[in-house]
């Protein structure tokens, strides 16, 4: 079997529970969850809904943050710009439909429900 590995990024400030709720409350996206799943060679970065600043952060914390698939949050207009600059594929989807990544830990296949003309 393929080593699996999961790593949670935070935010490097904590609060005491009151003040977590309302910061939550008043900028959600600036706690939304990031994952990154390694499987064998392969790996993928789940964004949440973060916002540039969040990004920084994350980048700031020193974690291994390269993945060969990135899933980015709403709206991610700026950033799937960025990727498409750089001729990196992408898949929306508004664009796209339920959008499959599959990875066997060497490879990864995508799976659409859409196609796009």
């Amino acid at each position: 079997m393929q080593n699996l590995g999961l790593l949670s990024l935070h935010k490097k400030q904590w609060l005491k529970s009151s003040a977590l709720f309302t910061n939550i409350q008043k900028m959600p996206d600036d706690w939304s969850a990031v994952v990154r799943v390694a499987y064998g060679d392969t790996a993928f970065l789940f964004t949440g809904d973060a916002k540039e600043q969040l990004e920084k952060d994350m980048i700031a914390t020193g974690q291994q943050l390269r993945a060969n698939v990135l899933k980015v949050g709403h709206p991610a207009s700026g950033t799937i710009g960025k990727l498409q600059a750089k001729n990196i594929k992408t898949y929306r989807t508004d664009l796209h439909g339920t959008v499959v990544a599959t990875s066997n830990g060497k490879t990864i296949t995508f799976k659409t429900t859409k196609t796009t003309k």
